[in-house]
């Protein structure tokens, strides 16, 4: 008999990308749009040791059906990268994606998003950490964020940042602010200079 050799964890992005096709596919939509989307304009920031010093994709979806909104809210990071080309293929229609490849002390600021439907139900950001946990961010009604990627983690300045678990929350500008003080390794980059187009829907 041949050996059968199982690769768990190609299994275990299977049985995720699995669950959330099931959930968009038996679920109705639901209109409700709490919060309500304004989002214009998207700064990324890195602290020198971002993600251990490492290159950090980042991955920005705006969501134009509420079921595959909270399918990706029940997932992490290594979960949604590990299936997001796959996801990009089934709903070409209900995402637009915008992605960035960026390293430690790099800044992009006020790069401009722009959905390409009428009636989106969510943004979503992944960051592929790592370190463990969740690294997923929903955007809330802001126009303009800024992402701090720091070591072990990202956050939404606008939606406050806790510098440790059991710390204070300091004000976006504090924390951005603070981000400079760090010391950047390069120079913000404006969207005209960016390299890498982002990645939309067809």
């Amino acid at each position: 008999m041949g050996k059968i050799t199982i690769n768990f964890k190609t299994l275990k992005n299977f049985f995720t990308l699995l669950s959330i096709l099931f959930v968009v596919s038996c679920a109705k939509d639901d209109d409700a749009r709490n919060p309500e989307l304004n989002l214009k304009f998207v700064s990324i920031s890195l602290d020198n040791d971002a993600n251990r010093n490492s290159a950090t994709a980042v991955e920005l979806l705006i969501v134009y059906k509420m079921e595959l909104l909270k399918a990706l809210m029940k997932i992490n990071s290594a979960d949604y990268f590990a299936s997001s080309d796959q996801i990009k293929r089934d709903y070409p229609d209900l995402v637009d994606v915008y992605r960035w490849e960026l390293t430690p002390g790099q800044a992009i600021m006020d790069y401009r998003i722009k959905p390409s439907g009428d009636e989106p139900l969510g943004v979503v950001i992944f960051a592929d950490y790592l370190t463990p946990g969740n690294h997923r961010e929903r955007v809330g009604s802001s126009e303009a964020i800024h992402l701090r990627l720091k070591n072990d983690g990202f956050c939404i300045l606008e939606q406050g940042c806790h510098l440790a678990k059991t710390g204070p929350t300091k004000s976006a500008e504090e924390l951005l602010q603070e981000t400079i003080r760090a010391g950047m390794a390069s120079q913000p980059v404006s969207p005209e200079n960016l390299n890498k187009e982002p990645e939309k829907k067809n």
